[in-house]
């Protein structure tokens, strides 16, 4: 399984490559929306897990530009958002976003998203 994770925290990307990593994925990180885009372009992921907001726009924003380029071979797109009461906005189907994971507050394990993210990954091998 490869995942691309796009975030502009380093600290909370590099814990998240990190468990991905440790439970046997391939894991590549981007920084930015124009970033995440060229490397889906150019490489084949089962899954993104991107920020709701990025230096270059939001991951509306980036959901969009994968589907003008990719056209086909779309992976699975997971918000990762510390803001729960924009998952509504997110999940609207006109985005493609396919579940939104909500951060894990303090005290909570990061291992509290892995059935999103296993559920991602069953979603597009379908």
């Amino acid at each position: 399984v490869k995942i691309l994770v796009v975030s502009s925290s380093s600290a909370q990307e590099k814990k998240l490559e990190n468990f991905l990593s440790n439970l046997g994925m391939k894991v590549k990180t981007a920084a930015d929306i124009a970033e995440a885009v060229r490397l889906a372009v150019s490489n084949s992921y089962t899954l993104i897990i991107s920020d709701g907001e990025l230096p270059d726009g939001n991951a509306i924003e980036l959901a969009s530009r994968l589907r003008k380029e990719l056209k086909k071979q779309i992976p699975g797109l997971l918000v990762w958002s510390s803001s729960p009461d924009k998952v509504s906005a997110l999940l609207n189907p006109d985005n493609h976003i396919d579940d939104v994971l909500i951060k894990p507050g303090p005290g909570a394990g990061i291992e509290s998203i892995l059935p999103s993210i296993v559920n991602g990954i069953y979603q597009t091998r379908l």
